[in-house]
């Protein structure tokens, strides 16, 4: 297999048949300039391409309403690929959660969401079905028909598949009755295309709520579909199955915990009862083990206290993997107001005493959001507070030595940015001394922590620094690291500086991806989304001209653009400008992303007009 890196190429790679193409940064990787996150980054797409050539070209999707055959497999079969080579990666077990999971959850939540198999009829749509239903959902039904079948039993109806279909074209049916050959050949009472149509056919996800019965020592289990604003102006498609899904239930409890071989059933209906005759009315009950099956879980106030005890007593009882998903499905379940909202935060209390990344990862994403939403919020000072009490200790003990295995390396850096970031001043000291250090002396910084002195240098710095870092950019022949210091350059907190940044994506400073690259880091920093936002309008028709081919390109730019968005007047804003723009633009891909931004940033009013005050109120007995 020939692989070849391209210096201009819209997706991250391609597959052909024998000769895989790649952008210069995914796949050219330097020992000791590209970080570890590069690597992984390489590694993963390599993965996918590779795994392209059984999924997409040996057998290929039938149309393109079957996108998620092709796309789907490719992620997760690289996914796998990866663990393979990198068992210490934990990239299925742990880092699918916070990378794919929890992101295509958000998307899924909206009433502008779509089925993963989605009819199309144009090129226009085809282009649209490129999105994150695709590539983020597809591979976790990927993954959930891996769990309910196991290894064994998913490989034997997997090469039952492509052996089926080698040379020519299948369907997502096709699929189905591979894999329900190899579960009736293993023995296996489940019913593959009954459970999976379910999940490929009606958009959307499941809410299971467990509600206990403590005096009885029973509990009901529940499904709903989750919106996460059910009062969306947008109609909610009808679905063949009425919004009711076959669920695969795992659930463990407090008297023997098992996050490896837990407890289950399959909830084909409304409600069903769960089986908690043993356990006491002190001890815990959790559901989706490990969070494998693609649903959010809601429970009763007082287990999710028992939770939250055990996490404040105990954490390692937990998996890291069980611990994000709590703590992901708590944040979200308040934003769509169906949990108290400081729930989440009650969940992060314990997190000074969390070693693992992955915990740290899915917290710290949830609270971006809340710092989104707060920054412009009287709150945002004592929200400050608690973050910097939250990593205090856990930035002594993490250092600036650039050593450990790949996730407790990704941990440091999470922290250190966080640190510097909510005003910790022996972390922006250290930062700015390794950078001068840098600059006057030409001492090199530790490859994983390059981004995260940078970022802090540039931000405490002036145009001095910004310019240095920018002339690094100019020099390096490395992708990688030109990457890093693009991604770095919108940490100033100079106004001018980065609107001078801006200007030089309309010259021939930047190709067109690279330029994309600076808008979309640009945009999710809290100084620079208010430019981004006046930039975008000001400049649309230069952004739709290059990139409306993109299938890659609009929808992301899009999300990042309006991911800050949180008053009634971003509101408005934006609905004046798809109203008054998007329709004229003669492809479908960011009109979807225009409503799901709508969407985001009208629950995101919605939250703060509900729950401001109780937020603020909590943090403020919080810290100490």
């Amino acid at each position: 297999m020939d692989m070849i890196a391209l210096p201009y190429l819209l997706p991250y790679g391609m597959e052909n048949w024998g000769l895989n193409t790649f952008r210069e940064n995914i796949l050219l990787y330097k020992e000791g300039v590209s970080s570890s996150r590069d690597q992984q980054m390489s590694a993963l797409v390599i993965g996918h391409e590779l795994s392209h050539q059984w999924h997409s070209n040996l057998v290929t999707q039938a149309w393109w309403d079957e996108l998620w055959l092709k796309e789907s497999f490719a992620t997760f079969m690289g996914r796998l690929a990866v663990d393979h080579v990198h068992p210490d990666f934990y990239m299925t077990d742990q880092q699918f959660l916070t990378d794919d999971l929890h992101e295509v959850f958000i998307t899924d939540s909206l009433s502008s969401s779509h089925p993963v198999y989605e009819e199309v009829t144009s090129t226009m749509e085809i282009i649209g079905n490129f999105d994150m239903i695709a590539y983020k959902k597809g591979p976790a039904l990927v993954k959930m028909m891996f769990c309910l079948l196991g290894e064994e039993s998913f490989k034997k109806g997997l090469f039952k598949y492509l052996n089926d279909n080698a040379y020519a074209s299948a369907t997502s049916r096709d699929l189905w009755e591979a894999m329900d050959w190899a579960a009736k050949q293993d023995g296996l009472a489940v019913d593959i295309p009954q459970i999976m149509d379910t999940w490929i056919l009606q958009m959307g996800y499941p809410l299971v709520t467990v509600t206990r019965d403590y005096d009885r020592e029973s509990a009901v289990i529940s499904q709903k579909h989750f919106l996460m604003d059910e009062h969306s102006n947008y109609t909610i498609r009808e679905s063949p199955f009425g919004y009711i899904w076959r669920v695969p239930i795992t659930y463990t409890t407090a008297t023997e915990p098992n996050f490896t071989n837990p407890h289950s059933l399959l909830l084909t209906k409304e409600r069903d009862t769960l089986n908690v005759t043993d356990t006491s009315r002190d001890e815990w009950v959790v559901v989706n083990i490990n969070q494998e099956y693609f649903y959010r879980v809601n429970y009763d106030p007082r287990n999710w206290d028992l939770i939250i005890n055990q996490l404040n007593t105990d954490h390692t009882v937990m998996t890291p993997s069980q611990k994000a998903a709590l703590i992901d499905d708590a944040f979200n379940l308040a934003k769509a107001g169906k949990l108290d909202p400081t729930t989440g935060l009650r969940l992060t209390q314990y997190l000074k005493k969390e070693t693992e990344y992955l915990p740290w990862c899915a917290a710290l994403k949830a609270l971006n959001h809340l710092d989104r939403l707060l920054s412009h919020t009287a709150a945002y000072g004592v929200f400050k507070q608690y973050m910097l009490q939250q990593v205090q200790e856990l930035y002594d003990q993490v250092g600036w030595e650039d050593k450990g295995p790949q996730l407790e390396k990704f941990h440091r850096v999470e922290i250190l940015i966080a640190a510097c970031r909510y005003g910790h001043p022996v972390c922006t000291q250290e930062a700015m001394k390794l950078y001068r250090d840098w600059i006057d002396d030409g001492k090199e910084i530790a490859i994983n922590l390059k981004k995260a002195v940078v970022c802090g240098g540039i931000a405490i710095g002036g145009v001095e620094e910004w310019d240095f870092a920018f002339a690094k950019y100019n020099a390096s022949n490395v992708a990688a690291e030109r990457s890093m210091l693009l991604d770095a350059l919108t940490c100033s907190r100079e106004l001018w500086i980065l609107s001078r940044y801006l200007d030089m994506t309309l010259n021939d400073e930047f190709d067109e991806l690279t330029a994309l690259q600076v808008y979309t880091t640009l945009a999710q920093t809290s100084l620079g989304s208010y430019l981004m936002w006046d930039f975008f309008r000001e400049h649309w028709e230069l952004i739709v001209s290059r990139y409306e081919g993109g299938m890659h390109q609009m929808t992301p730019l899009v999300n990042a653009v309006t991911s800050t968005f949180a008053t009634k007047v971003k509101m408005r804003e934006l609905q004046h400008f798809y109203e008054s723009n998007v329709h004229n633009v003669g492809y479908d891909a960011p009109k979807g992303a225009f409503l799901g931004a709508l969407d985001k940033t009208k629950a995101n009013v919605k939250w703060l007009d509900e729950n401001l005050v109780i937020v603020q109120a909590w943090l403020e007995t919080a810290v100490e």
